[in-house]
């Protein structure tokens, strides 16, 4: 007894009303060659990203007060394994910046055949001897040339004004209290 609603109702397998035939399926193994990635040449800000992408930095806003947030976008995009790219390392000075962690603004497209990551770092310059951010460098592994590259951003340029003169902090005698 096939289903009583007719074939392929989606109402027969619900009631049990469908035949299953076991079927066995064989494929011819694949084999796999994997390389190693070489060790000659590679850039020491390498953290496994293999493919061939691109880089790009931009920052907001770009005139601060010393001490006021940057917000630092760096994308990485192009054709290759995205879940190996991290975040690029900006090389800045603890000195004259308060650096925050990167983190992942979006993520790839599975769909897309080139893809992206957007990350955002939160940096504070601060003081007014900071001219700018330097470049940002990205490095990967191209599978097509055989060869480690490096995209590396232009610098970007901030204006940073002083911050305010504060008033220096004072030490203050408790106030008197009458005698009983």
């Amino acid at each position: 007894f096939e289903g009583f609603l007719g074939d392929d109702s989606p109402f027969d397998e619900l009631f049990g009303l469908v035949n299953v035939h076991p079927v066995a399926l064989a494929a011819e193994p694949v084999t796999i060659d994997v390389l190693p990635l070489p060790s000659q040449g590679r850039p020491e800000d390498f953290a496994g990203a293999v493919g061939r992408f691109h880089l790009q930095a931009s920052a907001v806003p770009t005139d601060v007060t010393a001490g006021e947030p940057v917000t630092v976008t760096t994308t990485v995009s192009g054709e290759g394994n995205l879940d190996s790219v991290t975040a690029p390392v900006m090389k800045l000075d603890p000195k004259f910046f308060k650096i925050y962690e990167p983190r992942l603004v979006t993520s790839p497209d599975d769909a897309a055949r080139e893809s992206s990551k957007v990350f955002e770092q939160v940096v504070i310059p601060l003081d007014e001897t900071v001219a700018g951010l330097p470049p940002i460098q990205f490095s990967s592994f191209d599978p097509v040339s055989g060869m480690y590259q490096t995209e590396t951003t232009e610098p970007i340029p901030l204006v940073v004004r002083p911050a305010p003169a504060q008033e220096p902090a004072r030490v203050v005698d408790p106030p008197m209290t009458a005698a009983p």
